[in-house]
């Protein structure tokens, strides 16, 4: 009845290695359930994040499409304001589309809109056209593949026709009457100097002529250059005529400045006045449209960046 120690180790033996069998057994399947979940989890995973890059490109592009359509009706105010449509001029042009954008990105889409629904109807126009087109050209064009995304011309065309509205031209007729009558006082006031300082000079050598005496030659010289800096620094400079300055010495001491504003080693007054007339009517669109508070810290920063 009892079983010999010889056949006790045997089944002993048997038994060990039957459970050593089936640990194995028990590991191996448990180790592929763990691989084929940790398979499912990685997929889940991978489709999650394929999932968030293709919502970031939507609204990547989503809110692309809303800076363009941002972008046209500013600039569609500032370039009626400069006269510029179908100029040819390609370098203003640039140089006026790089300061709508740095306008935008400065002050951001979402601000800007938000801003404009409640103010004058021009810009609540402006904010209910690029949230409206911006749906239909999201919902229309292929948003999920950025590769394919496409505006149709059709959608073009018509946020141009709705865009075409009288408070455009209202607004760029009185932006380039304002731009007009600050250009005209400083040409004036620069014409006025001109023959004050002309008027100085000519009695000075006339002086200076008519007298042998050292002394005196010198004391109608230093006077004559007292007047013409009285001149100079009487009066408090306008706005433009703070931008026609500042660009100006700029230009004197900024080499890249140099090669666009100096013609023969002599400042080319004609550009300088040119270029701020650009940034001068841009300002005054800002301020005529009430896009952005354009107050005197604002008008000191433009001032700066001139230096």
């Amino acid at each position: 009845m009892f079983t010999s120690s010889k056949e006790y180790l045997n089944l002993c033996f048997e038994n060990q290695n039957k459970l050593e069998r089936e640990a194995k057994l028990n590991e191996s399947a448990i180790t592929e359930a763990v691989k084929i979940r940790n398979d499912e989890v990685q997929s889940i995973y991978e489709q999650q994040s394929l999932n968030n890059t293709k919502r970031g490109k939507s609204a990547k592009i989503r809110q692309e499409v809303k800076k363009a359509l941002l972008f046209e009706c500013v600039y569609t105010v500032y370039k009626k304001s400069l006269g510029l449509i179908n100029s040819g001029n390609h370098v203003n042009e640039s140089m006026c589309k790089s300061f709508v954008n740095e306008f935008i990105d400065e002050n951001g889409v979402e601000v800007l809109l938000s801003s404009f629904k409640s103010k004058t109807f021009m810009l609540s126009e402006f904010a209910r056209l690029v949230n409206k087109y911006t749906n239909i050209v999201c919902e229309k064009s292929n948003v999920e593949n950025p590769d394919n995304f496409s505006i149709s011309p059709e959608e073009k065309d018509n946020f141009y026709d709705e865009l075409n509205i009288d408070d455009i031209d209202d607004a760029s007729q009185m932006i380039k009457t304002r731009v007009s009558a600050a250009v005209d006082d400083f040409l004036s006031d620069n014409l006025n100097s001109k023959e004050e300082i002309k008027d100085i000079i000519a009695q000075s050598q006339t002086k200076i002529s008519d007298t042998s005496n050292s002394e005196l030659k010198e004391s109608y010289q230093i006077q004559a250059k007292r007047k013409i800096t009285s001149i100079r620094e009487r009066k408090t400079k306008s706005i433009f005529e703070s931008m026609v300055f500042n660009l100006a010495k700029t230009s004197i001491l900024n080499e890249d400045m140099k090669k666009i504003y100096l013609k023969n080693d002599k400042l080319d007054m004609d550009k300088i006045v040119e270029t701020a007339n650009l940034i001068y009517t841009f300002v005054e669109t800002l301020s005529t449209c009430n896009m952005i508070n354009v107050d005197e810290a604002y008008l000191a920063s433009v001032l700066d960046s001139l230096k």
